[in-house]
């Protein structure tokens, strides 16, 4: 067995995030398809982008922590071109960079281990 999928994380006998980045990527550019087709049916942009949070950036930032110090350039610029699609699609007004988003979660971990 080459991957395993553990709450819904794919993990490889190499480590590698290759198959997780992958598979996140398809998922999202599906879901970046139905959110297109919810727009083409009139739903308001403000409930387009509460939608994009829960399917697509909660996706995005779910395996962050585990992968985000192996993201390779290629990974960061394929996120990169899924933000601009959702940004052109008027799916979302402005998105935060994939450096944006990790930092934002050491922060929240931070936080966390030191509430005070």
């Amino acid at each position: 067995m080459d991957e395993v999928k553990l709450f819904g994380v794919f993990f490889c006998n190499t480590f590698s995030s290759a198959p997780h980045i992958n598979h996140l990527l398809t998922v999202c550019n599906q879901c970046l398809f139905l959110l297109s087709q919810l727009k083409n049916h009139g739903l308001a942009l403000v409930s387009l982008h509460i939608v994009y949070q829960a399917i697509v950036q909660s996706k995005i930032t779910y395996t962050l922590p585990v992968f985000g110090r192996q993201l390779a350039c290629m990974d960061i610029s394929q996120f990169a071109v899924l933000a601009r699609k959702a940004t052109h699609c008027g799916l979302v007004n402005t998105l935060p960079s994939m450096r944006e988003y990790y930092d934002q979660l050491l922060l929240l971990f931070k936080w966390m281990q030191n509430p005070a």
